[in-house]
């Protein structure tokens, strides 16, 4: 199932990340992989983890200042569980994380 988030971000899932029966308190943690965003984060103090190639969540304060808070916020209507995020400086470093799904830019 491929759903669009806006003109800028398009997300192929599985059926099964879409189960709406799922337990009320599951998150979902989506990382987005973009080295600026990682940068960003960091200066707003969000600390660097894996040999600082990634961060861990974001606090609730950082994804508004890093332009992502609306994005977040549909995201998480959408799947009805809080969707929250962690930025990767590259792909092989969420590959090393165990990530499995990937949308292209």
């Amino acid at each position: 199932m491929r759903m669009k988030i806006d003109e800028r971000f398009e997300v192929e899932l599985a059926p099964e990340t879409l189960d709406v029966d799922a337990p009320r308190d599951l998150d979902i943690d989506m990382a987005i992989i973009d080295e600026g965003l990682l940068l960003a984060a960091e200066s707003l103090g969000a600390p660097l983890r894996s040999g600082g190639t990634r961060t861990g969540r974001l606090t609730a304060q950082q994804p508004d200042a890093l332009g992502l808070g609306d994005l977040q916020r549909e995201l998480t209507q959408i799947a009805r569980h809080e969707v929250t995020f962690m930025l990767f400086r590259d792909e092989r470093s969420a590959r090393r994380r165990g990530l499995r799904m990937f949308a292209p830019r």
